[in-house]
């Protein structure tokens, strides 16, 4: 290597320690009249040469940033100098100033702010009611089975311990028969859908979602790159005859069993109509079961995977709901023909890990505690039905209608004609509650107005508690407006 060549290199890294130095000073990260370590400190923890840090460091003292104590050690300057504004920066800072924009689709995504609280949130289970020492035994026992390939990058398609827990779990809930092949573990049902677009559609094509609908749905499709258009509801469900796209549909998301927000049932025509739609059109039908297993009245409703020539339908499903949301873990069902195409492609896209949480979830299956769980929960779930329906009504019923099955997470109450939702949900969340807007959950005009409340993320003893002040704060938010 040439003299000159190490020189230069000598050189570029004093320079890149300075902006770093320089940098941490004006942030106040190291703040005025600070020690700095020593330079062999400095040398030894960022594996540059003494010499280099020993430049760096007198470069900043001769720019007023450091002040050189004899026998004592490198301070941070007090006061910092002042840079004037119209100063001219050097190349080096004004390519170290460079910050990077957003664009569009991320300005959007992070202008959604989560509430601080969870109560009253739809789509949030009481997680209080998990049985966590049961959890933590199968986790334990789970670390002694863990092998060294486990821990490598995760299997495609995740724990065949897991994919046969969940063939027997899909079998005896749901009706739906399939081989531990056509099951792919995934992180969530937003890595699902990316999963099912990335796999079904081009970028450009069309995409269906509900309305209204579960709105994270229609983001992740777009983010996938396709063109989304947005179906109506009614007590039926969707309507195949309204579907209108602007590019050739290919997945159509839909949650057929018990609709998403509002909790109609896709009735046998409309699944028929929407069968014929999806061979007519080449599309594929993308099922989110979401929680159906909490269905009170009577058995649970059947999958449109489960019934006679539904094996090309896509079964999405997720234990965030019938578990605890901090799990993580959901599940595609894919059509037996594409199931081995999928498990490779799954595999280059996501490193489903997390052997312990999948071999303890295999165990808890298994075991029946699931089912266990599920029972306690519908029981419980029908409780808090009960008794906050009977508050609305006594409180509101003559306002607005409360809408929802007794196995639900959370109701649907449509605002009075000229009523909107926005204002008052944000009334709700100053005062501590965590409904949604009906509104955010429709992508086109003309937009329902009504509250999703989530009763089901409370305890019995918080429901009672703040149910009350919930419905009052409602009634003055009416009030206010009218």
């Amino acid at each position: 290597m040439s003299r000159s060549h190490t020189a230069r290199t000598s050189q570029t890294r004093t320079d890149w320690l300075a902006r770093r130095l320089r940098a941490s000073i004006r942030r106040g990260v190291l703040a005025p009249g600070k020690r700095l370590p020593s330079s062999r400190e400095y040398s030894r923890t960022l594996g540059l040469g003494r010499n280099t840090v020993l430049a760096a460091f007198g470069k900043l003292i001769e720019e007023g940033w450091l002040v050189a104590r004899h026998g004592s050690g490198t301070y941070v300057a007090d006061p910092i100098p002042v840079i004037p504004a119209h100063a001219r920066r050097a190349p080096a800072d004004l390519a170290a100033a460079f910050s990077p924009t957003l664009s569009r689709r991320g300005m959007q995504l992070a202008s959604t702010d989560r509430p601080r609280t969870t109560a009253f949130a739809p789509g949030v289970p009481d997680v209080s009611e998990f049985p966590f020492t049961q959890w933590l035994h199968c986790l334990q026992r789970a670390s002694r089975r863990v092998t060294p390939r486990m821990l490598n990058y995760g299997q495609g398609g995740g724990l065949a311990a897991l994919r046969e827990a969940l063939c027997q779990h899909l079998a005896l809930t749901r009706g739906v028969l399939c081989d531990p092949g056509d099951i792919i573990i995934t992180s969530g049902t937003a890595d699902s859908l990316l999963l099912c677009a990335t796999l079904f559609a081009e970028a450009g094509d069309g995409a269906v979602v509900e309305q209204p609908g579960y709105s994270q749905a229609a983001g992740v499709l777009r983010s996938a790159g396709l063109a989304v258009s947005a179906v109506s509801v009614d007590a039926e469900g969707l309507d195949p005859l309204r579907i209108q796209t602007a590019a050739p549909p290919r997945v159509l998301y839909f949650t057929p069993c018990r609709q998403y927000p509002l909790g109609h049932e896709l009735s046998m025509a409309r699944r028929a109509a929407l069968s014929a739609w999806a061979q007519r059109y080449g599309a594929v039908l993308l099922e989110d079961d979401y929680d159906s297993e909490f269905v009170g009245s009577g058995e649970p409703r059947m999958p449109m995977r489960a019934a006679p020539g539904g094996e090309s339908v896509v079964l999405l499903g997720s234990f965030s709901k019938i578990m605890f949301p901090g799990l993580r873990i959901a599940y595609v069902v894919m059509p037996h023909a594409l199931a081995a195409q999928a498990q490779r492609a799954a595999a280059r896209l996501f490193m489903a890990a997390r052997p312990w949480e999948q071999l303890a979830l295999a165990e808890f299956i298994t075991s029946g505690r699931l089912r266990q769980h599920l029972l306690r929960m519908r029981a419980s779930l029908a409780r808090k039905h009960g008794w906050f329906r009977q508050l609305w009504q006594k409180e509101l019923g003559d306002v607005m209608r409360l809408a929802g099955d007794a196995g639900a997470l959370h109701g649907v109450a449509m605002l009075p004609p000229g009523g909107r939702d926005q204002p008052l949900v944000q009334r709700l969340r100053e005062a501590g509650f965590a409904p949604e807007a009906l509104s955010s959950m429709c992508l086109e005009r003309p937009r329902s107005q009504g509250l999703v409340i989530g009763h089901g993320s409370l305890s019995m003893g918080e429901l009672k508690r703040l149910g009350p002040r919930l419905v009052h704060e409602i009634a003055a938010g009416l009030r206010a407006r009218a």
